[in-house]
């Protein structure tokens, strides 16, 4: 008789795992009992009994931190301080594979790589710190952009060319930015309103301001849908929180993308962090309320 399907997989993770011991010895991780440390490559896979592994690691101090999958298939990437998501990415790499790169503070985080679908089969995981920028008073340099070091400059600034991210969180991509830049966004009315987000105009706000339906485009940029805003720099701007229940938890639907059979609100084992916290309560199920 021919081999059961599941046989296949077996047999590749356990390839990878021979070849993987071979070129790189003990840091071979295919458990997921206990979480592994990742200093600057590991060999691991996900299994049907594992289907996600978690990496701890440690910064000691601020830098810019690219952490990257090498994989035949498509993988998922969330970066995790405590319960707080700090940074994620889907296909920022080669082909289907996770590419981070993440301004860091100090401190202790984790790694947390899934399949984008249902998918086993062993990858390399690896890590490069390089030097923050050293950024003076009225500078802006950050690396928190989701899609920063795409080569693609997202930050909605002066020679960009998305407006998906906050002025000065794609440093990568489009070199410092200046208080003069944010100036500039700001009109004689003294208030930021331009409509450089690509989906603009589509009767949905999505600029991650109060009553946003989404976070996909830069503050201010998606003026023709969520009107004029307050000059806020992007650490500021901080979305209408969700309301907390009778029951103690938050739970809405008021996400734009809600019902849709992904999680999007950012929270754990959310596939996007396109809504408010909270807000995709069919796809994400209720929240506990964070601090």
């Amino acid at each position: 008789a021919a081999p059961g399907f599941w046989v296949w997989p077996v047999l590749g993770v356990a390839l990878v795992a021979v070849v993987g011991y071979q070129f790189v010895g003990p840091t071979l991780r295919v458990g997921c009992d206990t979480e592994a440390r990742i200093e600057d490559r590991v060999v691991s896979a996900l299994t049907l009994t594992c289907p996600r592994q978690s990496f701890a690691f440690n910064v000691d101090e601020r830098s810019d931190v690219t952490l990257e999958t090498h994989s035949g298939y498509d993988l998922y990437l969330e970066i995790y301080q405590g319960d707080e998501m700090v940074g994620q990415n889907d296909d920022g790499g080669e082909g289907l594979n996770a590419r981070a790169i993440t301004t860091l503070d100090a401190g202790e985080y984790r790694a947390l790589i899934r399949p984008y679908d249902a998918a086993v089969g062993g990858f390399v995981f690896t890590r490069v710190d390089s030097e923050a920028r050293e950024v003076a008073d009225g500078e802006m340099c950050l690396n928190t952009c989701v899609y920063a070091g795409d080569g693609e400059c997202d930050d909605g600034g002066a020679g960009s060319l998305y407006a998906v991210c906050g002025l000065g969180t794609d440093c990568m991509d489009c070199g410092v930015r200046r208080a003069e830049d944010f100036e500039s966004l700001i009109g004689e009315d003294g208030m930021m309103c331009s409509d450089t987000c690509r989906t603009s105009s589509d009767g949905e706000c999505d600029d991650g301001g109060p009553d946003s339906l989404y976070s996909i485009c830069a503050y201010g940029s998606d003026c023709a849908d969520c009107g004029p805003r307050e000059p806020r720099l992007p650490s500021e701007v901080v979305p209408a929180a969700t309301p907390i229940g009778e029951d103690g938890m938050m739970c809405t639907d008021t996400c734009g993308s809600s019902g849709d059979n992904e999680c999007d609100d950012g929270g754990p084992d959310s596939l996007y962090s396109i809504c408010t916290y909270g807000s995709d309560c069919s796809d994400c199920g209720p929240r506990e309320p964070q601090e």
